[in-house]
């Protein structure tokens, strides 16, 4: 997304809770933009909708990434050095990590599974 679009939808969590005014600083702004950048647009656009619905306080980056993406998605690792919002396909996260007797295998040790 680009920071034009985050911005847009901050301006509406900022507006619908009159309180965060005097909670939200222009750090904490950036906080949020640095975690949720990769994030597409009309998911965070979408998260924002529901939190203005469902939270009663203004809503935490974790509130407003598992309205993003749902419980039990994988995100892939972060590329910036703190991370990224990028959903893992279902194969991805099978070669991260499979679990064989008890033991989680990593990558290269997995055979047969391409």
């Amino acid at each position: 997304m680009t920071k034009r679009e985050f911005a847009k939808g901050f301006a509406v969590l900022f507006a619908a809770y009159f309180y965060s005014q005097e909670k939200v600083s222009p750090a904490t702004q950036e906080a949020y933009w640095v975690v949720l950048q990769d994030a597409p647009a009309n998911k965070f656009h979408l998260a924002v909708k529901e939190c203005l619905v469902e939270c009663k306080f203004f809503p935490s980056i974790h509130e407003l990434v598992t309205r993003m993406f749902p419980p039990g998605l994988k995100l892939a690792p972060y590329s910036r050095g703190a991370g990224s919002l990028i959903p893992m396909s279902s194969m991805e996260q099978l070669q991260k990590c499979t679990v064989a007797n008890g033991k989680a295998i990593e990558g290269p040790q997995m055979k047969g599974i391409k």
